[in-house]
């Protein structure tokens, strides 16, 4: 396996973001850390045992020790504004995404594997594999320390849960090493994430863990040896070869079965990137007509996020009909916007409270907007000049202001979780027939005027 092949940290930003990178912002949903920024998801906020939030988290110390400090000076970690530069910085600054690899390698890779070392656990002349989930449980869990076990705890116990207290670590495979980790991981869950609430969390952060596993115990077949000095990323996608045949491990044509998968070269991998790249799960650079890492990863996290069967990132018929489908419906949202402009309010006033604005998914922020846009109609609303949410946080309220009148105040509620399960094609037509309503009610009215003022006598002199 060549450098190319492979970089560290490559499963946990997997993993992270599904292959989003460096400018990807989470939305914060359900996770105690708060918003979360970067390949490796650096939290913004830490929660007490007691309930309490500290703003800040990982990201807050990351910005303070790089070179990027003043460009977020005054900006609130997990705040809109904060979010933006996140994303422009990434966008326009191709070293914005070294700095994090290279602080997550001093402050949390770095720290676990010395203090496993300290513990007499010395995993530096691993291959791939072993260093890759010593990344990831780092990212994930924290290195630890003496009062914390954190990642340190997780490999120690992990070993020992697996092998026995007198396990012997030089007769031990790297595939034995992760595969006890791993497992650790997912049989310990509620006891190592004790603040997550949720059952539907929880379950994810155990498919995480399994399917870790699967791709550690891939990587470790590939039976490479790394030292821990001088790693530098590679890209992870690889350049066409010359060669293109179907022989060997390299890139080679779609083979025709109706499935795109790793490896695959041709017209039908461009065009399914391209269509990817539009619905924003891949950048338009790397649209280069060979199936990747990173088009494997962008595959993948567009089947989890439609909830599709076998979350595998090979692309076949129904995962390529429901690409097709999802641009369809991005199409619709674009020219629903141009067309209603209250929706295109509700839609900018949604995401300037976040990714997606607070929402699962980019899908339901678009319902969310179009139950706003509609109430907003209803309540004879003409634009909406802001969207805040209820005291209770169940709800949006749509304001409008009148600019000569700071009194006059018109205002439309929205149900959070209900706006949001409302198809966006529903909330068209609600609004295409409020329109309609509202218009002929209109004219009704200056009819009735009319010849109100027609039949009225004339006034003598």
């Amino acid at each position: 396996m060549s450098d190319k092949d492979w970089e560290l940290g490559q499963t946990s930003k997997h993993y992270e973001t599904g292959g989003r990178g460096a400018s990807t912002v989470s939305s914060g949903i359900d996770d105690p850390g708060g918003v979360s920024y970067g390949s490796y998801q650096m939290t913004s906020q830490v929660k007490t045992k007691e309930g309490t939030v500290i703003v800040g988290g990982t990201v807050a110390a990351f910005v303070k020790d790089s070179k990027y400090a003043d460009d977020f000076a005054g900006l609130k970690p997990g705040s809109a504004d904060f979010s933006a530069k996140w994303k422009e910085l990434a966008r326009t600054d191709d070293s914005f995404a070294q700095e994090q690899h290279d602080y997550i390698k001093r402050t949390h890779y770095d720290r676990l594997v010395d203090r496993l070392q300290d513990k007499g656990v010395d995993l530096s002349d691993r291959g791939p594999a072993v260093q890759d989930a010593l990344w990831s449980t780092a990212v994930q869990y924290g290195p630890g320390s003496d009062k914390k076990p954190g990642g340190s705890g997780v490999f120690l116990n992990g070993l020992e849960e697996k092998f026995g207290k007198d396990y012997d670590l030089s007769k031990l495979s790297d595939k034995d090493i992760v595969g006890a980790v791993q497992d650790y991981k997912a049989d310990h869950v509620k006891g190592l994430f004790p603040r997550v609430e949720k059952q539907r969390t929880l379950d994810s952060l155990q498919n995480r863990a399994e399917n870790e596993k699967a791709d550690l115990l891939k990587l470790a077949d590939q039976d490479k040896t790394v030292t821990r000095t001088g790693e530098q990323p590679a890209k992870h996608e690889r350049a066409p070869h010359a060669d293109k045949s179907h022989g060997g491990n390299g890139p080679h044509a779609d083979n025709g079965d109706g499935v795109l998968k790793r490896n695959e070269q041709g017209a039908a991998v461009k065009d399914m990137q391209e269509k990817l790249s539009k619905l924003g799960y891949l950048d338009a650079k790397d649209a280069i007509g060979t199936y990747g890492p990173k088009t494997e990863a962008a595959v993948e996290k567009f089947q989890q996020d439609n909830w599709l069967k076998g979350v595998d990132g090979k692309a076949g018929p129904e995962t390529l009909a429901s690409i097709d489908k999802s641009l369809q419906r991005e199409q619709g949202v674009e020219q629903l916007r141009r067309d209603n402009p209250m929706f295109d309010q509700a839609v900018k006033q949604l995401e300037k409270q976040g990714p997606n604005g607070g929402f699962g998914s980019r899908e339901e922020m678009q319902r969310a907007a179009g139950q706003v846009a509609f109430e907003a109609k209803v309540n004879g609303m003409s634009r909406i000049d802001d969207l805040v949410h209820s005291t209770d946080g169940k709800g949006m309220i749509a304001v409008e202001r009148n600019p000569n009148n700071p009194h006059d105040v018109n205002r439309a509620y929205v149900d959070r979780q209900q706006a949001a399960a409302v198809p966006l094609e529903q909330s068209q037509q609600q609004l295409a027939a409020e329109t309609q309503r509202q218009t002929q009610a209109q004219e009704q009215t200056q009819d009735q005027q009319r010849t109100q003022s027609q039949s009225a006598p004339s006034q003598g002199r």
